[in-house]
């Protein structure tokens, strides 16, 4: 019986560390007003306040150019956004205090788009929404 048990235990432990090591990016955050949407190929988020890291994941297809289009305005705070298509994490703009951008990047490679939001502290009043086209 005690066998068993090990036995047990162990193939838990084993698919406990299977599902997790599947995840490559975790967002992880305190907000408040937090409205966020996230599709296979567009998302958004929308807060009063946030602190954190938040990661969207998009699908790159054959139909898709491969083309990342995106818009954001914060009114105070700093944060970091990031995308990782496959190889490394790099990033694709940062934005400050009353800052507002928008373009988009070319060349995305078939396949999982990652796209992620760092704060470096509390931000408040952002809007940041991404398409793949």
């Amino acid at each position: 019986m005690r066998k068993f048990i090990v036995l047990v235990i162990s193939i838990l432990l084993l698919l406990s560390c299977t599902m997790l090591s599947g995840c490559k990016y975790a967002s992880h955050f305190t907000a408040t007003i937090l409205v966020q949407s996230n599709t296979s190929d567009s998302g958004f988020m929308r807060f009063d306040s946030f602190t954190g890291t938040y990661v969207f994941k998009f699908k790159c297809t054959d139909e898709s150019s491969g083309t990342l289009n995106y818009n954001a305005k914060l009114n105070a705070g700093n944060l970091k956004v990031y995308y990782d298509n496959g190889s490394e994490k790099k990033e694709l703009f940062t934005l400050s205090s009353n800052e507002t951008i928008g373009s988009s990047i070319d060349s995305l490679k078939e396949g999982t788009v990652y796209v992620i939001v760092e704060t470096d502290g509390k931000c408040e009043n952002g809007d940041l929404q991404f398409s793949l086209e």
